[in-house]
């Protein structure tokens, strides 16, 4: 294609909205865009804060508490003297002006905190002595906003490192040691014990004895010599009901029975400054979004292009045809712009004669297409527009409709505009340069649903409930505003559906614009604005997850915890505990909603404020990208009820009705069918909803907010974030809802109604010998943990059980009733029963791959039918459990008939004819002998069913487990039936929305805050029980300024102790494994079935190869193509030609070592299993039989064979493999591709990847088909 550019683009008549000079040349008259936005929320710039100087206390409880009683003692002899003396108000004299006491105690408490544990206090006494503190000469004061210090009630406390405490190099690891390891008391007089045995000199030995006796006095040397991160404090309100019993020793003392506590967390102004002064945002992403084919990062997801916020300033902007550069483009901006192709009428003004006079404006817009923008950035995806650079700055745009446009005729429903209403086609999208952007279009937004989108959808009313309440008061819809020139009501769906344009999630810059104002990010933000000299923006979005947890495995001591994690680190680095930022850890008992509350200090960096970054002035925004977090606590956020109320969804208005009506008429997939678009939950209609509430009286208000499932108040996370959406930023739990939701219910179904329980053992037997991953972990016998299993456990099952029923099982595993309820039914699609069985659970492993794995196959048919792959799952999974319980049902019924007692089933057995009557006991004599059902019995089933009278009407709905209504009939039909109704069923309807937002659910599931969980229930049981929440905190406050001390952040501040610190990691590299980010997770080798072990040189790639478990019958291996077909060689005769060549080409390829002696003397080694280590601390073990990726992911091959050749007086490890490609031909059932071996190959480690390799399963053995391999790609993402 031709690279000129169609001349509409270089027209003199452009408007660029650039200068005044040229709006007045094009005649363009319009006031500020701004003015569009409603009057900007401004958050004042912080010009200083009050600071209190410390945090943190250093011993533990116990000798604290005996501190204090020492001080109140001398405070008290003190007055007692001065009372004597007759000198009055002793505070005043020997305290300053302005002393408050009790920022003081906070201090001290801050100082002293030594972050433990079951220590005792120290026998040192000169190490006991609490010196004044005294600030460092280069620490600066952070600037904090004033505006807030009404608002904000915590408190400031600010940790003061001690100058004149000055530890060796050898006593600051033992210190960092014992801090991060949690070494105890024993142990730490076991380590100082054995440190006496060896023979050193009188310089060594006296700095021996310079340890202290006590480990809380090494322990506070090293808390006092570090300059922690600043902390705040508050108190909180705590709930009595949740406390426990006071202890023996403080009952009785009416002081100590609180009804508040202190509540501590990192103040964010600090913590992220020093993250900023640090070299940890060299690993972030600080512009904005990429377009790219396959978007698995944050940054790759339309939540980043969608914000103004996450691009740091860097935005899109009109461009003139002398490259001037115009106003900046935001999202939800509404645009005149030009597609860029030939064949489009936007270009029909290109006017290649320079005679003919320029088109007038109005003619410009005439052709021009107007559309919204959704996203910007930078473009990188290999089908752009040809007239879009690689990497170059562009715009996503949803093309609205005028009303004379041809295509609105080919619409599913017909829709008729006004004259001046456009109609949104959200079907597709543009992307194409800022070039292509004309003008700016003033467009009309009308929000208004028309009189049945305020009815309630799913009301069920009660016996004796009031009449449904509607959302709010009709409006009726708006006018096109006189300035504007278009308005938008309506928009065209993806399936060619109209909905109102009420129906759609609101673009986060639209609320951002909103909350801040157009002139904030034009004028302070925007990099290439004309008058924007500086300081320039640094947006630090987060993702924050949110939960409650055991702190100590039960319920006794629940905590809620938010942790933050960096949104511009990789997926690899976010899912690192490391990188996890624990802000939080709320006292137990406490209100979450006051806990909230109490982070306001959080507000001024969710706009920005000015802080000095390495000397120079930078406006500093960390803001939320999303919360994260389970059901419970994600409704909590949101402002909605919990999943038993009567609107159970935090995205659209499911309610109890459709919940009851699909479960009497044994239909649950009418929760799949709901229609979540236009009963969704929007956050315009969520405000108009609470005003319309405002009005109501008490109990009618009380009457509404159950029935839309609304909390009464909103949630205070919409003060902190004020700027983001309170319904569509709180995303779904997929790891729950996919792993411990679906995954479990499958498997519990499996067990429990599909086969037989005498199939369930051997079901056990086949899943304990069934091929697993490399490098998977167990799983426990379902049969008895199943509800034991972890999030982990049901992502490995459901990967691994297609492959296992589709080779083993068999009708006669079957459950008969299950047989008889589901067989010849229409669902199967032809299909026989065990079949589509296979298939369902194939369709469980490939949903959770696609909402949960790397989003590879992203632009392939696999993601495009992405909701049909989701939906499909559950609705297998529903069918199954209709059948389950319609069997159920029907014995039920049966057994109810013979008993006398029931009159209603009597009167049904004697109102049936006489052949049915013998045809029942036919079939129930065929069950009670428990034999293989035939086709005639099947056939007589059916009979009696079709013969069947009419049920009754169904009882009076009542509450089952969990909240969910159901009949009272017969609870054995509601076990699986209200499982089919499970909210973790319907959410599928919403995820794939999420996965499009976000690039992927495994980008904001619960895994890593759930490890963090992970880590505190192991840590506290090295702490003395006491104050549990500020130890923790202070723990991973110490491991925090350790990682940041070794990325720069103190190198100007303290270089003598920067220096230190960084000597101490590169000398103990392990000590620093938890602090620094790497992989907490290491694969261990398992040596316990060898007992020889080959140790071989590292490589410059990997480090610890080793080969394991020597083979000494190597006629075991059998013949093999890379030794022409013959047996794999042992020595030096056996060597064929081929062997040789590829022996020596793995020589040199992967150890560039070309003169090789293949002599006699040097015999093969054959081993069962090899293993490496990567560059980021990753174990890898591979064995006999695995499948490896070698040379780059450019091959996989089986590993055939593993031996060690000595070359040069070292041996070295090889791999025999034969390689494997995927086919074109696909499993029938499992949608999996088969394998086909080529050729064979010899390879060294080096050329080995750092993969997990591949897993190839067996087909199903079939007759002439035994050989048969499929290859499993379903890798879901887990801990």
């Amino acid at each position: 294609m031709a690279d000129r550019r169609p001349r509409l683009k270089s027209l003199p008549a452009l408007r660029l909205a650039s200068t005044h000079e040229k709006a007045a040349r094009l005649q363009l008259t319009r006031e500020s865009y701004a003015s569009v936005y409603p009057k900007e929320i401004q958050a004042p710039y912080p010009p200083g804060d009050t600071l209190m100087t410390d945090v943190f206390e250093g011993d533990n409880a116990s000798e604290s508490e005996e501190r204090d009683e020492e001080v109140e003692d001398a405070v008290a002899r003190l007055d007692i003297d001065a009372a004597d003396r007759g000198i009055l108000h002793l505070d005043q004299t020997l305290l300053p002006p302005g002393f408050d006491e009790a920022e003081f105690r906070n201090a001290a408490e801050y100082n002293d905190l030594g972050f433990d544990e079951d220590d005792t206090f120290s026998i040192d006494s000169e190490d006991e002595i609490i010196h004044p503190d005294t600030a460092h000469e280069g620490m600066p004061t952070p600037q904090r906003p004033s505006a807030w210090a009404l608002e904000d009630q915590s408190v400031l406390v600010r940790h003061t490192p001690r100058p004149d405490i000055v530890l060796s190099d050898f006593e600051l690891a033992l210190g960092l040691m014992a801090h991060i390891s949690g070494v105890s008391n024993r142990d730490w007089s076991m380590m100082r014990e054995i440190l006496q045995i060896p023979s050193v000199t009188e310089r060594e030995r006296a700095a021996l004895n310079r340890l202290p006796l006590a480990l809380a006095t090494l322990k506070n040397q090293v808390t006092k010599a570090m300059p922690l991160l600043d902390m705040r404090s508050v108190d909180v309100s705590l709930k009595v009901d949740k406390m426990p019993t006071m202890a023996p020793s403080d009952k009785g003392n009416v002081a100590l029975d609180v009804q508040t506590a202190k509540m501590h967390f990192f103040d964010p102004v600090d913590l992220f400054k020093k993250i900023l002064e640090s070299q940890l945002p060299q690993q972030l992403h600080l512009d904005m979004a990429h377009f790219v084919d396959e978007p698995s990062e944050f940054y790759h997801s339309r939540a980043w292009a969608s914000s103004i916020r996450t691009s740091s300033g860097h935005y899109a902007h009109f461009i003139a045809a002398d490259g001037e550069v115009g106003d900046a483009i935001f999202p939800s901006d509404w645009i005149y712009f030009s597609c860029d192709s030939p064949d489009c009428q936007c270009t029909s003004l290109d006017t290649p004669d320079i005679d003919q006079p320029d088109p007038t404006v109005e003619e410009i817009k005439a052709v021009a297409h107007i559309g919204r923008v959704v996203g910007f950035g930078k473009c990188y995806q290999t089908d752009r527009h040809p007239l879009v650079k690689l990497g170059e700055v562009t715009l996503l745009i949803q093309e609205a409709w005028r009303p004379n446009n041809p295509r609105l005729s080919e619409l599913v429903d017909e829709v008729s505009p006004e004259p001046d209403e456009l109609v949104l086609n959200l079907g597709g999208f543009y992307c194409l340069s800022q070039t292509a952007a004309i003008d700016f279009c003033r467009v009309t937004i009308d929000r208004e649903p028309e009189d049945d989108g305020l009815e309630d959808p799913s009301f069920f009313k009660k016996s004796r409930g009031s009449d449904p309440h509607p959302k709010h008061s009709p409006n009726g819809h708006r006018a096109r505003h006189p300035d504007d020139e278009w308005i938008v009501r309506r928009v065209s769906t993806q399936l060619g559906t109209v909905d109102w344009y009420c129906n759609q999630p609101t673009i986060r810059a639209e609320l951002e614009l909103q909350v801040y104002g157009r002139s904030w990010f034009e004028t302070r933000w925007d990099r290439l604005a004309p008058n924007n000299q500086g300081p320039f923006p640094i947006a630090l979005p987060c993702t924050t997850f949110i939960d409650g947890f055991g702190l100590f495995r039960n319920s006794y001591r629940t905590l809620v915890g938010m942790y933050m994690t960096l949104a511009g680190l990789c997926a690899a680095e976010r899912r690192r505990r490391a990188n996890t930022l624990p802000i939080l850890l709320s006292p137990h008992g406490s209100v979450f909603e006051e806990a909230i509350d109490a982070l306001r200090c959080f507000i001024p960096l969710d706009k920005g404020v000015e802080l000095d970054i390495h000397g120079a002035p930078t406006i500093v925004c960390v803001f939320t990208l999303c919360f994260i977090g389970d059901m419970l606590q994600q409704n909590q956020n949101a402002g909605c009820l919990g999943p038993t109320a009567g609107k159970f969804c935090r995205f659209c208005f499911i309610g109890k009705k459709t919940i009851v009506d699909a479960f009497n008429e044994m239909d649950p997939c009418a929760i799949l069918d709901f229609d979540c678009d236009k009963h969704g939950r929007y956050s315009h209609q969520i405000s108009k909803m609470r005003h319309y509430a405002s009005s109501l009286p008490s109990q009618r208000k009380r009457e509404y907010f159950s029935q839309w499932g609304l909390t009464t108040k909103p949630s205070n996370l919409e003060k902190i974030a004020p700027a983001l959406d309170p319904i569509w930023t709180r995303v779904p739990d997929a790891a729950h809802s996919e792993y411990n939701g679906m995954s479990n219910l499958f498997h519990a179904l499996l067990i429990k109604a599909i086969l037989r329980p005498e199939a369930v053992k051997e079901y056990s037997r086949m899943l304990r010998a069934w091929k697993f991953p490399s490098g998977w972990n167990r799983l426990q016998s379902p049969v008895h943990y199943l509800s034991s299993y972890s999030l982990s456990d049901h992502a490995r099952w459901s990967v691994i059980i297609p492959g296992l029923l589709n080779a083993w099982l068999t009708k006669n595993a079957i459950n008969p009733s299950f047989w008889n309820a589901a067989v010849e039914r229409p669902e199967l699609d032809g299909l026989e029963l065990i079949d589509w069985i296979v298939r369902a659970f194939a369709r469980l492993a490939r949903s959770n791959d696609y909402l949960m794995g790397n989003n590879a196959r992203f632009r392939d048919s696999y993601a495009e039918n992405a909701l049909m792959i989701v939906l499909s799952a559950r609705a297998d999974y529903q069918r199954m459990c209709v059948w389950a319980s319609w069997e159920l049902a029907w014995n039920h019924e049966r057994r109810n008939s013979q008993d006398s007692q029931a009159s209603s089933a009597a009167s049904t057995v004697s109102n049936a004819s006489h052949l049915t009557r013998v045809l029942q006991r036919r079939v129930r004599e065929q069950e009670e002998r428990g034999g293989e059902t035939s086709e005639f019995e099947i056939l007589l089933r059916d009979a009696l069913i079709r013969e069947a009278p009419a049920a009754p009407a169904p009882a009076a709905p009542a509450r089952h487990r969990r909240g969910r209504h159901v009949s009272r009939d017969n609870d054995e039909k509601s076990t699986w039936l209200a499982d089919a109704l499970r909210p973790n069923v319907h959410v599928g309807n919403h995820l794939v929305y999420f996965f499009e937002e976000y690039a992927g659910l495994s980008n904001i599931d619960t895994l890593v805050g759930e490890a963090e969980h992970k880590w505190f229930k192991n840590v506290v049981y090295k702490t003395n029980l006491k104050d549990t929440e500020r130890v923790l905190l202070g723990k991973v406050n110490l491991q925090l300024v350790c990682r940041l001390f070794i990325l720069g952040a103190y190198n100007t501040t303290y270089p003598q102790l920067s220096a230190q610190i960084r000597r101490l990691w590169r000398a103990c590299p392990t000590l620093f494994e938890r602090i620094m980010s790497r992989s907490d997770e290491r694969v261990a080798l398992d040596e316990s079935d060898f007992g020889h072990q080959e140790v071989v040189g590292d490589t410059n790639s990997y480090s610890g190869i080793t080969a394991t478990g020597r083979i000494h019958q190597v006629n075991s291996l059998g013949d093999h193509a890379a030794n022409n077909n013959m047996r794999l060689p042992s020595i030096y005769n056996e060597i064929t030609d081929s062997f040789r060549a590829l022996l020596l080409g793995a020589y040199a390829g992967d150890y560039d070592i070309h003169d090789v002696s293949l002599s006699q003397a040097r015999s093969l080694f054959w081993y069962k299993k090899f293993g490496f280590t990567n560059k980021q601390h990753r174990r890898y073990v591979f064995k006999l039989g695995d499948y490896i990726e070698f040379e780059g992911h450019r091959h996989v091959g089986r590993v055939d064979g593993i031996f060690t050749h000595e070359q040069d007086g070292l041996r070295r490890i090889f791999i025999v493999v034969m390689g494997a490609t995927p086919s074109n031909r696909l499993h029938e059932l499992l949608s999996l591709p088969y394998i086909d071996h080529d050729q064979p190959y010899i390879i060294g480690v080096p050329s080995v990847d750092a993969t997990s390799g591949q897993y190839i399963i067996d087909d199903r053995a079939e007759p002439g088909n035994t050989s048969r391999q499929i290859w499993v790609s379903w890798n879901p993402k887990f801990l």
